[in-house]
Protein backbone atom coordinates (compact mmCIF):
# COMPACT_ATOMS: atom_id res chain seq x y z
CA UNK A 1 0.00 0.00 0.00
CA UNK A 2 1.62 3.65 -1.08
CA UNK A 3 1.17 6.06 1.56
CA UNK A 4 0.71 9.90 0.99
CA UNK A 5 4.37 10.49 1.24
CA UNK A 6 5.52 7.86 -1.38
CA UNK A 7 2.97 9.48 -3.44
CA UNK A 8 4.74 12.58 -3.31
CA UNK A 9 7.77 11.23 -3.87
CA UNK A 10 6.32 9.67 -7.07
CA UNK A 11 4.26 13.01 -8.14
CA UNK A 12 7.42 15.24 -8.41
CA UNK A 13 9.71 12.22 -9.98
CA UNK A 14 6.91 12.94 -12.89
CA UNK A 15 5.25 9.50 -12.33
CA UNK A 16 1.20 9.49 -11.93
CA UNK A 17 0.75 6.66 -10.06
CA UNK A 18 -2.82 6.54 -11.01
CA UNK A 19 -2.16 5.94 -14.29
CA UNK A 20 1.04 4.02 -14.02
CA UNK A 21 -0.16 0.97 -11.95
CA UNK A 22 -3.19 -0.87 -10.95
CA UNK A 23 -4.05 0.73 -7.42
CA UNK A 24 -7.65 -0.09 -5.26
CA UNK A 25 -9.74 2.52 -4.43
CA UNK A 26 -8.21 2.28 -0.77
CA UNK A 27 -4.68 2.87 -2.05
CA UNK A 28 -5.68 5.88 -5.12
CA UNK A 29 -4.14 9.42 -4.19
CA UNK A 30 -7.43 11.03 -3.35
CA UNK A 31 -8.59 8.39 -0.58
CA UNK A 32 -6.24 10.04 2.61
CA UNK A 33 -7.75 13.94 1.70
CA UNK A 34 -9.37 15.37 4.73
CA UNK A 35 -13.05 15.95 3.28
CA UNK A 36 -14.74 12.30 2.69
CA UNK A 37 -18.33 14.28 2.36
CA UNK A 38 -16.68 15.86 -0.88
CA UNK A 39 -17.81 14.17 -4.34
CA UNK A 40 -15.60 11.67 -5.66
CA UNK A 41 -14.85 10.03 -8.95
CA UNK A 42 -14.26 6.26 -8.90
CA UNK A 43 -12.68 3.96 -11.76
CA UNK A 44 -13.59 0.41 -11.81
CA UNK A 45 -10.56 -1.75 -10.71
CA UNK A 46 -11.66 -3.68 -13.67
CA UNK A 47 -11.01 -1.11 -16.20
CA UNK A 48 -8.49 -2.00 -19.21
CA UNK A 49 -6.55 0.42 -21.19
CA UNK A 50 -6.59 -0.78 -25.40
CA UNK A 51 -3.10 0.92 -26.61
CA UNK A 52 -3.35 1.40 -30.45
CA UNK A 53 -1.15 1.42 -32.90
CA UNK A 54 -0.65 5.66 -33.79
CA UNK A 55 -3.12 6.97 -36.33
CA UNK A 56 -1.36 7.75 -39.50
CA UNK A 57 -1.65 11.99 -40.31
CA UNK A 58 -4.59 10.89 -43.32
CA UNK A 59 -6.40 9.05 -40.77
CA UNK A 60 -6.65 12.01 -38.48
CA UNK A 61 -7.54 14.16 -40.99
CA UNK A 62 -10.37 11.72 -41.67
CA UNK A 63 -11.61 11.09 -38.23
CA UNK A 64 -11.75 15.02 -37.42
CA UNK A 65 -13.33 17.95 -38.59
CA UNK A 66 -11.34 20.51 -40.21
CA UNK A 67 -11.61 24.44 -40.33
CA UNK A 68 -13.37 24.29 -43.85
CA UNK A 69 -16.21 21.58 -42.76
CA UNK A 70 -16.82 23.73 -39.25
CA UNK A 71 -16.74 26.84 -41.25
CA UNK A 72 -19.10 25.29 -43.35
CA UNK A 73 -21.50 23.89 -40.63
CA UNK A 74 -21.52 27.38 -39.02
CA UNK A 75 -22.33 29.15 -42.71
CA UNK A 76 -25.07 26.76 -43.07
CA UNK A 77 -26.80 27.52 -39.43
CA UNK A 78 -26.35 31.50 -40.23
CA UNK A 79 -28.50 30.69 -43.73
CA UNK A 80 -30.87 28.78 -42.57
CA UNK A 81 -31.66 30.95 -39.29
CA UNK A 82 -31.92 33.90 -41.47
CA UNK A 83 -34.17 32.33 -44.10
CA UNK A 84 -36.16 31.07 -41.03
CA UNK A 85 -36.47 34.96 -39.27
CA UNK A 86 -40.22 36.18 -39.70
CA UNK A 87 -41.59 32.73 -40.30
CA UNK A 88 -44.22 31.43 -38.35
CA UNK A 89 -42.29 28.99 -36.65
CA UNK A 90 -39.65 32.44 -35.60
CA UNK A 91 -43.22 34.11 -34.29
CA UNK A 92 -43.75 30.87 -31.97
CA UNK A 93 -40.07 31.39 -30.78
CA UNK A 94 -40.45 35.01 -30.10
CA UNK A 95 -43.90 34.36 -28.03
CA UNK A 96 -42.21 31.57 -26.07
CA UNK A 97 -39.51 34.32 -25.14
CA UNK A 98 -42.02 36.86 -23.99
CA UNK A 99 -43.74 34.38 -21.99
CA UNK A 100 -40.59 33.61 -20.16
CA UNK A 101 -39.92 37.41 -19.56
CA UNK A 102 -43.81 37.82 -18.23
CA UNK A 103 -43.79 34.61 -16.38
CA UNK A 104 -46.19 33.49 -17.87
CA UNK A 105 -47.68 29.62 -18.80
CA UNK A 106 -47.11 28.66 -21.83
CA UNK A 107 -50.17 27.24 -23.78
CA UNK A 108 -49.86 24.12 -26.23
CA UNK A 109 -47.46 24.61 -29.16
CA UNK A 110 -46.43 22.89 -31.70
CA UNK A 111 -44.11 23.50 -33.95
CA UNK A 112 -43.57 21.26 -37.35
CA UNK A 113 -40.40 20.11 -38.38
CA UNK A 114 -38.86 20.75 -35.06
CA UNK A 115 -35.76 18.59 -35.49
CA UNK A 116 -35.22 20.92 -38.64
CA UNK A 117 -35.08 24.40 -36.26
CA UNK A 118 -33.70 22.32 -32.93
CA UNK A 119 -30.55 24.71 -32.12
CA UNK A 120 -30.90 27.24 -34.20
CA UNK A 121 -34.12 28.55 -32.02
CA UNK A 122 -32.69 31.73 -30.36
CA UNK A 123 -31.45 32.94 -33.71
CA UNK A 124 -34.37 32.84 -35.65
CA UNK A 125 -35.92 35.74 -33.48
CA UNK A 126 -33.48 38.53 -33.15
CA UNK A 127 -35.54 39.73 -29.55
CA UNK A 128 -34.87 36.46 -28.16
CA UNK A 129 -31.00 36.12 -29.60
CA UNK A 130 -30.57 40.21 -28.03
CA UNK A 131 -31.87 39.30 -24.40
CA UNK A 132 -30.10 36.04 -24.44
CA UNK A 133 -26.73 37.68 -24.89
CA UNK A 134 -27.47 40.50 -22.52
CA UNK A 135 -28.42 38.30 -20.01
CA UNK A 136 -24.98 35.98 -20.59
CA UNK A 137 -22.86 38.88 -20.06
CA UNK A 138 -24.88 40.58 -17.16
CA UNK A 139 -24.17 36.45 -15.39
CA UNK A 140 -20.64 36.56 -15.98
CA UNK A 141 -20.59 40.52 -14.62
CA UNK A 142 -22.34 39.87 -11.97
CA UNK A 143 -20.24 36.65 -11.10
CA UNK A 144 -17.33 38.34 -11.75
CA UNK A 145 -17.71 41.14 -9.24
CA UNK A 146 -18.98 39.27 -6.92
CA UNK A 147 -15.98 36.91 -6.81
CA UNK A 148 -13.66 40.09 -6.68
CA UNK A 149 -15.89 41.59 -3.65
CA UNK A 150 -15.45 38.13 -1.45
CA UNK A 151 -11.35 38.10 -2.79
CA UNK A 152 -11.50 41.89 -0.93
CA UNK A 153 -12.89 40.56 1.81
CA UNK A 154 -11.02 37.42 2.23
CA UNK A 155 -14.45 35.45 1.80
CA UNK A 156 -15.07 32.36 -0.11
CA UNK A 157 -18.76 31.59 -0.71
CA UNK A 158 -19.03 29.31 -3.25
CA UNK A 159 -23.32 29.14 -2.85
CA UNK A 160 -23.49 33.00 -2.67
CA UNK A 161 -21.71 32.50 -6.24
CA UNK A 162 -23.87 29.91 -7.32
CA UNK A 163 -27.05 31.70 -6.08
CA UNK A 164 -25.86 34.48 -8.51
CA UNK A 165 -25.56 32.71 -11.58
CA UNK A 166 -28.55 30.98 -10.73
CA UNK A 167 -30.34 33.80 -10.25
CA UNK A 168 -28.96 36.07 -13.27
CA UNK A 169 -29.35 32.51 -15.79
CA UNK A 170 -32.79 32.23 -15.38
CA UNK A 171 -34.37 33.57 -18.56
CA UNK A 172 -31.56 31.12 -20.36
CA UNK A 173 -33.05 28.20 -18.38
CA UNK A 174 -36.20 28.93 -18.73
CA UNK A 175 -36.30 29.11 -22.40
CA UNK A 176 -34.36 25.90 -22.69
CA UNK A 177 -36.71 23.97 -20.71
CA UNK A 178 -40.01 25.29 -22.79
CA UNK A 179 -37.86 25.17 -26.41
CA UNK A 180 -37.14 21.18 -25.17
CA UNK A 181 -41.14 20.94 -24.90
CA UNK A 182 -42.07 21.49 -28.84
Amino acid sequence: MQTPSNLNQQLHCGVNPSKSQKQSVRDSPRSYLPNPTKKQVRFSETSILLVTAPKTSCENEATWYNKNDIREFKQHSRELSASLVGTPDAKTMRFIGYSVQEGTDLPSLKVEDVDRIRGLEHLMCPDVCKVLLQRRRATIANVLEEQRRQELNGEHDAAKIALISSRNSRFAVEWRQRIATL
